[in-house]
């Protein structure tokens, strides 16, 4: 079964797709530093181009390749106010770009991934028309908000998802929307965290403080790793001095009549120099994560916001993850990427609907031991396409 991958990135979500064993036959994004990332996280893809898609024709790239699946997120900026048409508008180019690949190379099945507030783009214009668009050229389609967490995933980011499947296959698409967290309850910061040495700002370790403690912490180390990407960075005497009053779960907005005027922020928003909580999965994190001011970012305990290597953990990527880059390009990156352990649960879904044979030996048993492979999987006993 053979993938294509629009807007690429660094390969989140090209990552749960090649886990079951399909082809990533080609992947394709335009920033050249994620497209270095992903060379060395996929060595199996057949074509990686870097290139702007708005350039690129698929058509004359393989005109006797049929490509069964297209995935991608294309980035799209928030807009309210449009002319006759939300899909024309220049905010939504990207868009319109992965819907005209779709239009031209008919897969079988494409999956859509955007950000929650996608349905309200154009005051939900831009969705209703793609939906029609994507109905004309002739797919099933089942559109949802799923939730990372849901997919041992120790983070609550939830993303809007389209899935569509040729009407002529007779499959009914279905996105997996429920808990499939093995264990049944979700996975939290400290859970995912707690053999990393807590350093402070300005410190780096290169050493984990124990062996793994729970079936997650297996899954980030299975190829044992060693310990990269992990040091606090420095701030500012008033910015430490403002950490140190703001508790678990609470932001300095929240609490601005404690902190002596000298070290209260003089700008941002409710969810800025937030503290997180250690028992819960962390809120949504943003390519700013290493920076306190951004959302959801500020350490349960320590007075520093979170590390590249706590960041890329919160987004399910395994320690052998190969980042590659500058630090400030890595951070943003792994912020905007799709939670491989989220792929992998969609890549399941998908392969059990169109009959795509998956292989549990190469899935590997610290994943298994994560997901409720059988809940995810929904078999299609009326037609068999691989």
């Amino acid at each position: 079964m053979k993938v294509l991958d629009l807007f690429c990135g660094i390969g989140g979500l090209s990552w749960g797709f090649n886990k079951t064993g399909m082809d990533l036959f080609c992947a394709i994004d335009s920033w050249k530093p994620a497209i270095d990332s992903y060379l060395q996280a996929h060595n199996n893809i057949s074509f990686v181009i870097n290139e702007n898609i708005r350039h690129f024709d698929f058509r004359e790239f393989s005109p006797n390749i049929d490509v069964d699946l297209v995935i991608g997120g294309p980035p799209c900026q928030a807009f309210s106010t449009v002319g006759k048409r939300a899909l024309d508008d220049e905010r939504a180019t990207l868009v319109k770009e992965f819907l005209r690949v779709v239009r031209e190379i008919r897969p079988l099945s494409f999956l859509f991934e955007n950000v929650k507030g996608f349905t309200s783009f154009a005051k939900g214009e831009l969705l209703r028309e793609l939906l029609k668009e994507f109905d004309k050229l002739g797919y099933s389609l089942n559109y949802s908000i799923v939730n990372a967490k849901n997919f041992a995933v120790p983070q609550d980011r939830e993303r809007f998802i389209i899935l569509g499947i040729r009407k002529e296959l007779g499959v009914m698409p279905k996105l997996p929307t429920e808990n499939y967290t093995l264990r049944g309850d979700y996975w939290t910061f400290e859970e995912a965290t707690s053999d990393l040495p807590e350093v402070q700002a300005g410190e780096e370790s290169r050493e984990y403080v124990s062996p793994p403690q729970n079936e997650l912490q297996e899954f980030y180390r299975q190829n044992n790793p060693d310990l990269t990407w992990h040091y606090g960075k420095t701030y500012s005497e008033k910015l430490l001095r403002m950490m140190e009053f703001i508790p678990e779960g609470k932001s300095a907005h929240d609490i601005l009549d404690k902190i002596p005027e000298e070290f209260r922020p003089t700008s941002g928003f409710k969810n800025t120099y937030k503290r997180i909580r250690a028992d819960k999965p962390c809120p949504t994190i943003t390519r700013n994560f290493t920076v306190p001011s951004s959302s959801n970012c500020i350490h349960p305990r320590l007075n520093r916001a979170l590390t590249i290597r706590e960041g890329a953990r919160i987004q399910s990527f395994p320690d052998d993850y190969p980042f590659r880059g500058k630090e400030t390009h890595v951070r943003e990156m792994i912020g905007n990427a799709v939670p491989p352990l989220m792929s992998l649960g969609l890549a399941i879904r998908i392969a059990s609907l169109v009959g795509f044979d998956l292989d549990l030996n190469r899935i590997g048993e610290p994943i298994t031991n994560l997901l409720n492979v059988e809940k995810l999987t929904v078999v299609n006993k009326s037609r068999v396409l691989f």
